[in-house]
């Protein structure tokens, strides 16, 4: 068995980023394979912008 670790393109098809502060959270989906970005957006932290960031992952 080898000892070496699992690359992330081999386990995952995307690999997901977040970046969180007081005012707006930003994501981006990239694609694990060859590191296509799929999507990204920056929204508010606001009940509303928080609500339209939930839907990050039905795309």
């Amino acid at each position: 068995m080898s000892s070496l670790p699992a690359v992330v393109a081999d386990l995952y098809r995307f690999v997901v980023g977040v970046d969180t502060h007081a005012a707006t959270h930003s994501y981006a989906i990239v694609g694990a394979p060859n590191g296509t970005l799929s999507d990204q957006t920056t929204f508010p932290t606001t009940p509303a912008g928080l609500g339209a960031g939930a839907g990050i992952g039905d795309k």
